[in-house]
């Protein structure tokens, strides 16, 4: 959905690249929004972005004049309402394994078919789906180099 840059959160992810005057990207399609994105969007002057409807954390994201909203134009359908499936079920097995994972690190046994039940649908849709694996990737790439960023001493 298409958003006015003073209603995306942290935690919106883009839909579309933010395109400046060159051949590359300011920020690329399904990047998990931080303050720095924001700064980044006003400082080039862009007005309006496309979001998910879903925010990284799971949570639905509702943008403060919902009804104003204007559905992207000039994609096909199909190949977005699947990356839409895709990513809802990618973060609602984040949160689940996150969840196992906070009993483990709680002292409770590892189920190891608690967490088949948990990832298998996710490896089921990639599988019945494989171009879809390239979201999946240019996801956990994001993930990597987030955590690789805010882990350095400074």
């Amino acid at each position: 959905m298409r958003i006015k840059v003073r209603e995306v959160e942290e935690g919106c992810i883009l839909n579309q690249d933010i395109l400046g005057m060159t051949s590359l990207p300011i920020i690329p399609k399904k990047t998990v929004i931080h303050d720095i994105h924001i700064k980044v969007l006003n400082s080039f002057l862009i007005e309006e972005v496309s979001v998910e409807r879903i925010k990284a954390d799971g949570t639905p994201f509702y943008p403060a004049h919902a009804g104003e909203e204007e559905e992207d134009k000039g994609k096909p359908a199909k190949p977005q309402r699947r990356n839409s499936d895709f990513l809802n079920l990618y973060l609602n097995t984040v949160q689940e394994f996150k969840s196992e994972f906070q009993n483990w690190q709680s002292g409770m046994p590892v189920s190891i078919s608690k967490i088949r039940s948990i990832i298998l649908p996710l490896l089921e849709l990639v599988e019945k789906n494989p171009k879809i694996l390239p979201t999946f990737i240019n996801i956990l790439q994001k993930r990597i180099i987030f955590i690789i960023i805010h882990l350095q001493p400074g």
